[in-house]
C-alpha cells in the first residue's frame, strides 16, 4: 500500500474534506490511500488537524519533516493559499518523491517556475492541475482528432471569486488552445468580468467570470467546426484516477509549459481587472 501523505496550511476546507473518500472509491484504492496528514495552523473556527485526522481516519504527523520521510507521494493541499505553496512545498520538492500541488498551483508565474525548478533540480515529478481538464465535454476535441494550434478561439465561462477560481477556465482553455498567449485586456464590471486574451500567432480566448454561471467552454476551430462544452458530469473523479495513476508512475500528465502558462494567464487577468481597458503583458 503507497502511503499518500497530505500537507495543508489547514486541513479543514473543502478538497482535504473531499479527497480522502474519493481515493479510497477509486480503482486503485488496493494501492493507494490517505494515510498521513500534516498541516502549518488549525483552521480558526474549524476543525483542528487532530479533529480532522480523526475524522478521516488518517495519522496526524508531528512535522512536516516526519510527513515528507513517512510518504510514499505527496498531495499539497492549500487550494486558496497558493502564496503558501513554495514554503510548503521546499521539502516535499526535494524528496524525489511525486508530488500534486493543488491548484492554484502558484501565486504569480515567477513563482510557480521556481517550483518546477526546484523539483527539476531534485528529480522529483511534479504535476498541478485544475480537475476542470478532465471534464468528460472537452472530449469533443479528441473526437474531432483536433489539435491545441486548429483552435481559433475559446470562449469560457465560469462562477466564484476570480482569484480563486479563474485557474479553472484558464485551464481548460490552455488544455484546448496550448501555451502562447501574450497580453490581456479586461473590461465588464468588478462582479462580472470578462478578460480578452491575445495569442503571438493571432488566435484569442476569452473567460468570463459571472457568479452564478456554470462552468462551460466555446470552442471554434479553424475550418468552421465548433462546439459549446457546458460542464455537467462529474471530473473529480477522473482527476483522482490520473492523479494515482501520476504517483504509480511518476509521470506527470499535464505538462509544466501549460501549468505555467495558465499562472502566467492567471496573473495577467488579475492585474488586467484591476485597470479595465489597458493591455497588459502576460508574463515570459
Amino acid at each position: 500500500m503507497n502511503r499518500i501523505g497530505f500537507i495543508d496550511y489547514f486541513l479543514d476546507e473543502w478538497h482535504a474534506n473531499n479527497y480522502p473518500a474519493w481515493i479510497r472509491a477509486s480503482s486503485q484504492s488496493a494501492s493507494f490511500d490517505v494515510a498521513l496528514a500534516w498541516a502549518a495552523k488549525d483552521k480558526p473556527g474549524g476543525l483542528t488537524t487532530e479533529q480532522w485526522c480523526e475524522r478521516h481516519q488518517v495519522e496526524a504527523m508531528p512535522s512536516l519533516e516526519a510527513l515528507v520521510e513517512a510518504s510514499d507521494c505527496i498531495v499539497l493541499l492549500s487550494p486558496d493559499n497558493p502564496e503558501q505553496h513554495e514554503a510548503l512545498a521546499k521539502l516535499p520538492l526535494g524528496s524525489g518523491k511525486p508530488v500534486y500541488i493543488d491548484k492554484t498551483f502558484a501565486p504569480d508565474a515567477a513563482a510557480a517556475k521556481r517550483l518546477f525548478d526546484l523539483a527539476e533540480r531534485h528529480r522529483t515529478p511534479l504535476y498541478s492541475t485544475s480537475a476542470l481538464r478532465y471534464a468528460r465535454e472537452l472530449s469533443w476535441l479528441d473526437e474531432k482528432n483536433l489539435d491545441q494550434q486548429d483552435i481559433v478561439f475559446a470562449a469560457a465561462r465560469g462562477p466564484g471569486v476570480l482569484d480563486n477560481y479563474v485557474i479553472h477556465q484558464l485551464e481548460m482553455i490552455v488544455k484546448a488552445m496550448g501555451t502562447g498567449a501574450v497580453r490581456a485586456l479586461a473590461s465588464g464590471s468588478q462582479d462580472a468580468p470578462l478578460v480578452l486574451f491575445e495569442y503571438a500567432d493571432g488566435r484569442s480566448c476569452q473567460v468570463n467570470h459571472l457568479p452564478w454561471a456554470g462552468f462551460s467552454l466555446a470552442l471554434q476551430a479553424g475550418d468552421g467546426q465548433g462546439a459549446i462544452c457546458e460542464v455537467k458530469a462529474n471530473f473529480w473523479q477522473p482527476f483522482i484516477e490520473d492523479l494515482l495513476t501520476f504517483f504509480a508512475t511518476g509521470r506527470p500528465p499535464v505538462p509544466a509549459g501549460e501549468t505555467c502558462a495558465a499562472m502566467a494567464m492567471r496573473e495577467a487577468a488579475l492585474k488586467a481587472v484591476a485597470q479595465p481597458g489597458t493591455w497588459i503583458a502576460v508574463p515570459d
